[in-house]
């Protein structure tokens, strides 16, 4: 597994063909906009199944940033890929919904892991199945 750092600043890898992207703690619009431009671009050349966004550093986002956020998703979705968000803390949350942002378009998950097994659940199961068995020989 190898992790890509983007000039965003946002951290990306493909993980069992799902490219998996962490956000910086305070996204703002310019590095947002040169996020979606790297992930269609990455989504084009790396075969993926699903995208999961890891929000779980970002400490404070307004509707405006959020909304380009589902922007991206939505251009996810139409080149393929499944988009989950991971990683929305109580006070995140929490601000979306009194900002009374649309949150019907977007999946999330409680962690990555979580993520991975609803894009894949048979894949990951088996892989994790896997890994528990080699650390146990070990």
């Amino acid at each position: 597994m190898s992790e890509d750092y983007s000039n965003s600043g946002a951290g990306m890898n493909v993980v069992h063909r799902n490219l998996v992207v962490t956000l910086n703690a305070e996204p703002d619009e310019a590095s947002l906009r040169l996020l979606q431009k790297e992930m269609l671009e990455k989504i084009e050349t790396a075969p993926v199944k699903g995208v999961l966004i890891d929000v779980s550093s970002v400490k404070i986002i307004d509707a405006a940033l959020f909304g380009l956020l589902a922007g991206i998703s939505k251009m996810v979705r139409l080149l393929g890929p499944k988009v989950i968000f991971t990683g929305f803390g109580a006070g995140l949350a929490s601000a979306l919904v009194d900002l009374d942002v649309d949150l019907d378009s977007i999946d999330t998950a409680v962690t990555l892991n979580d993520a991975m097994e609803l894009i894949n659940p048979v894949r990951f199961e088996e892989d994790l199945e896997q890994d528990i068995e080699e650390s146990d020989s070990e």
